[in-house]
């Protein structure tokens, strides 16, 4: 006797994510102050591959001082950057030429 079985879907996600550019609200050193606007999504990934390249770099290795760590991270997370958004202009032209 064959069985059939449902397919799982995933639970929705009720809590909807907050804009880029929201801000909140946050105690420090006992005042509350506004925080800055949140990463992106694809700002998140490119941060995480800058830090994870320059970290796993095996010319350098821990063998790096602390400035010079992260003007790489820095500087590949620019780099990162502006490679989505030469994509992401590419895309743009793509679906507008159609």
């Amino acid at each position: 006797k064959a069985t059939t079985q449902k397919k799982k879907t995933p639970p929705s996600n009720s809590k909807k994510k907050k804009s880029p550019t929201a801000t909140a609200k946050v105690k420090v050193e006992g005042e509350m102050k506004t925080r800055g606007a949140s990463y992106q999504t694809h700002e998140d990934i490119a941060i995480c591959k800058a830090f994870i390249n320059c970290s796993e770099d095996p010319l350098n290795g821990n063998d790096q001082k602390l400035e010079t760590f992260w003007m790489k991270v820095l500087n590949a997370f620019n780099i990162l950057i502006q490679e989505w958004v030469t994509e992401q202009d590419k895309y743009h032209a793509i679906v507008a030429y159609e």
